[in-house]
């Protein structure tokens, strides 16, 4: 365990804790937002990318992170608020002592997939390990299993140009020459 672990744990459980405060319905819509904005964000980028350089002529090269900025965004706020509806609907019917433990629940897994999310665009940028060291990395024991959990539920960022096109680029500068 290292740093870097022990980052990750306080979030989580901060996060965690704020699960267990706001309760499970919220806690619920926050992950859905999470999950269908990174999801949308994902399969559209590459298209508002096209629509961005066809209409306005930018080749700039992060191009990709503000089309998948404006997705995850826009998704992500539309279903947090048909939360915040449901919310009110259930706000009636007093919720029992389960729906903050679920919140917590949902909270730490929440958390999870922000910082699986996180790492694997970080490191689809973060060609030559500056901002994290390999060392840093082999040595924690939840980053690689964060970014997989994360690479498991959202196979999109597999296929998507916004990760792939720079993790080619880093296999490529470490195949041997011929």
């Amino acid at each position: 365990m290292n740093v870097l672990d022990i980052v990750f744990l306080i979030l989580i459980g901060l996060s965690g804790w704020n699960g267990f405060k706001k309760g499970l319905v919220i806690e619920i819509f926050g992950f859905l937002a999470l999950f269908v904005g990174l999801y949308a964000g994902i399969l559209f980028s590459d298209w508002l990318s096209r629509v961005i350089i066809e209409d306005f002529g930018s080749d700039s090269k992060y191009v990709p992170i503000i089309s998948f900025a404006i997705i995850f965004i826009a998704v992500g706020a539309m279903v947090y608020y048909v939360g915040k509806l449901v919310e009110r609907v259930i706000k009636v019917v007093r919720l029992s002592p389960l729906n903050k433990a679920a919140g917590l629940f949902f909270g730490v897994l929440k958390m999870a997939f922000y910082l699986g999310a996180g790492l694997i665009l970080m490191e689809s940028y973060d060609e030559r390990s500056d901002i994290l060291s390999e060392e840093t990395k082999a040595g924690s024991l939840l980053y690689h299993p964060m970014k997989d959990m994360t690479r498991t539920c959202i196979p999109a960022f597999d296929e998507s140009t916004l990760v792939l096109k720079n993790t080619l680029k880093v296999l490529g500068d470490k195949l041997p020459e011929k």
